[in-house]
């Protein structure tokens, strides 16, 4: 068996060893400014295997992995947003004297993980790859001990994803009962010589929802807010793109590859959970004032168009990864902004409030232009590139006779232009409270602390957003040669 298939798991474990062993052997203060470096630099070294393979044009299946075009447009996206979430820890913990060396090692356990979803070839891979990413992410979420929100995001997360973790364990069961075979190529030779029975249906439907919980897809999602509220800023981040984009990968291998035969009954499951996750992300972010509260229901929000377009079938993959990556690119530089508003009354929290914003503009206008293009293109104003995500996954639907999908992606579309528009007009028109809707105390609170790093991130999020128009043609012609796996 060549190395070489495995080049990217390979270098991330090895390095793992390495830096843990480096770690383990020096103080706290020192471990965590090498180990970051360290981990830096296995995530480039692991990028650079990736792309290394897409260029060399490695193909390999077995039984149980399988390295394609899809899994490794999936891992290079993946570790590229790893090396962006490293970078966010050192401006976190520069005032913070608590500084845990363990959360970039957790990091690299969750990028394996990630990176073995992505080549799952078989249900036993599902599981293992599932589990390998969140177990870490339960202990990053509470690693701020002190903090009580941080213990109790930690707590619902690790019971809840117990739960959805048995959810796919016995829709895989129940898959085995109904073709007593596991690897994805079997199944589908199995449900290709018969139909689907109700077994396999119930198999199925159970394993969609314990793979809902993972992307946070309502009616899962009752873990999103309270965890992403109480987990470290750069944990959150990295907990909203990686994880989320890998997850979304493999459920569209397991639905268009051993399930394709399936896609009436399966259908009717992602539509109607794309349904429920923009009413709920919706309607939820418009009651919201919490900043990390607001971006957990506006994720969701986002995961209902994400699925508008896996319902849509093969003719949804390309448009699905675009609209995954582009997001993901707009989390980042939203956090990389997030990272940079102070609270002045504080010497080491960061803005919590909405109403911190209100006046940002006077204070800093480069910051401001940032989030107000980040606002427009979540809320799909043309032309950036929101707005192409969205036309793209509303034209899949359209090509796969999903018209009462479109219409309800486009009103609540509508709807949602609402808050981030309301986000805007606090930065630039403060207005004055009124009594008892606003805390007069946290107007205009927010101050900018600039870090190079980060001004660097959210500058290049915003320029790829705002000319996605020139350059897009070039991502969704990759996502599209990305979907030809199948």
């Amino acid at each position: 068996m060549n190395p070489i298939f495995f080049l990217p798991e390979l270098v991330l474990g090895i390095g793992l060893l390495a830096i843990v062993l480096v770690g383990t052997l020096l103080s706290a203060r020192r471990a965590f400014n090498l180990v970051t470096g360290m981990s830096l630099i296995v995530f480039l070294v692991a990028f650079l295997a990736v792309i290394g393979q897409l260029t060399a044009g490695i193909e390999y299946e077995d039984t149980f992995f399988k390295v394609d075009t899809l899994s490794l447009f999936a891992k290079a996206i993946a570790m590229a947003a790893c090396v962006v979430a490293t970078l966010f820890l050192p401006k976190y913990f520069e005032n913070n004297p608590d500084k845990q060396f363990e959360i970039p090692i957790l990091m690299i356990f969750v990028a394996i993980g990630l990176c073995v979803m992505a080549s799952a070839n078989h249900m036993l891979m599902v599981f293992l790859g599932l589990e390998l990413q969140s177990l870490p992410i339960y202990v990053l979420v509470t690693l701020e001990r002190k903090r009580l929100e941080s213990s109790e995001a930690g707590l619902k997360y690790f019971v809840l994803g117990a739960v959805s973790s048995g959810f796919v364990v016995y829709g895989a069961s129940l898959i085995y009962g109904a073709t007593g075979v596991l690897g994805f190529a079997e199944i589908a030779r199995v449900l290709e010589n018969g139909s689907a029975n109700n077994l396999m249906v119930v198999g199925v439907v159970m394993l969609i929802c314990g793979i809902a919980f993972k992307i946070s897809a309502a009616p899962f999602h009752m873990w999103t807010p309270d965890v992403y509220e109480g987990a470290p800023t750069p944990v959150t981040a990295f907990m909203a793109s990686a994880p989320k984009f890998v997850v979304v990968v493999m459920l569209l291998r397991i639905l268009n590859d051993p399930l394709a035969t399936m896609l009436p009954e399966w259908q009717q499951v992602i539509s109607l959970l794309a349904l429920v996750s923009l009413a709920v992300g919706t309607l939820g972010a418009m009651q919201q004032d919490s900043v990390k509260r607001f971006i957990a229901y506006s994720s969701i929000g986002h995961v209902g168009f994400v699925l508008i377009g896996v319902a849509a079938g093969q003719g949804g993959i390309a448009s699905v990864l675009l609209y995954s990556t582009i997001y993901l690119v707009t989390t980042f530089a939203m956090f990389a902004v997030i990272l940079m508003l102070k609270d002045p009354k504080s010497k080491s929290d960061y803005v919590t409030k909405l109403a911190e914003l209100i006046g940002l503009a006077k204070k800093d206008q480069t910051i401001a232009i940032i989030i107000l293009g980040i606002m427009f293109s979540m809320a799909g104003v043309p032309p950036l590139a929101g707005f192409f995500a969205k036309l793209s996954i509303f034209q899949a639907a359209l090509q796969a006779d999903l018209l009462w999908l479109v219409i309800v992606g486009v009103v609540f579309s509508v709807i949602s232009a609402f808050y981030y528009l309301r986000i805007i007009r606090r930065m630039y028109f403060a207005d004055e409270p009124t009594s008892g809707s606003i805390d007069e105390t946290l107007l205009a609170r927010a101050i900018v602390s600039r870090s190079t790093t980060l001004i660097l991130i959210a500058a290049i999020g915003f320029f790829a957003i705002a000319t996605f128009a020139v350059w897009g043609a070039v991502l969704f012609e990759q996502a599209n040669w990305a979907s030809h796996a199948f």
